[in-house]
């Protein structure tokens, strides 16, 4: 069972926002895992899909999306329309590339100190739990902080970090083991390249 009231916190704690609405089910963007919304009335919304592969992940990058993108987000309804009713088109994702590499910085900053910092802050069986927990005591950075060379070093670096643990969770799945709980803090560090 995934904790809403504890999303929301680290949701509106890492945004900057005054408030933010996690609701858990699919977008209406077909096929995406979440969507950050900006109201017509001014408020925040993440739309993420209970099932998608990497909650956490996907959870951060829409989060990512409201810390840096939200003043100049378009105010809109769609997020009352039913989940996958919204098609989108090649040109605007072409469009949001920069926004999109720039959440995925951010993620993979915010989800590295999750892995790192969980076990200080919960001691129950749930790991995204303790991730969250962590998280709301992540230090939040100045939001011009992620300059371009900056940036371009990161990717590059969480490109490939990306890449095996994707294989890694992949090779998990086809063996019929759930992605939650798979490996230990230890063997996630390790292959995040990571020190305790």
């Amino acid at each position: 069972m995934i904790n809403q009231k504890l999303l929301n916190d680290v949701a509106r704690y890492l945004s900057g926002l005054p408030a933010v609405v996690v609701r858990l089910q699919p977008p209406a963007w077909d096929g995406a895992g979440g969507c950050a919304w900006k109201t017509v009335s001014g408020g925040a919304i993440i739309d993420i899909d209970p099932g998608t592969q990497d909650f956490l992940a996907t959870f951060l990058h829409e989060t990512a999306h409201l810390r840096y993108d939200f003043p100049t987000m378009t105010p809109t309804d769609c997020w009352k329309m039913d989940p996958g009713s919204l098609k989108i088109s090649a040109q605007t994702k072409e469009k949001n590339r920069p926004m999109e590499a720039k959440a995925d910085v951010q993620t993979d900053r915010w989800k590295q100190y999750a892995i790192e910092n969980a076990w200080k802050y919960y001691s129950g069986d749930n790991f995204l739990e303790k991730e969250l927990f962590a998280l709301l005591a992540c230090p939040v950075e100045e939001k011009s902080s992620t300059n371009q060379k900056e940036f371009e070093t990161w990717t590059a670096r969480q490109l490939k970090i990306r890449d095996d643990y994707r294989k890694r969770m992949s090779e998990y799945s086809k063996m019929g083991m759930k992605s939650t709980g798979m490996m230990s803090l230890k063997e996630y560090m390790e292959l995040m390249g990571l020190k305790k």
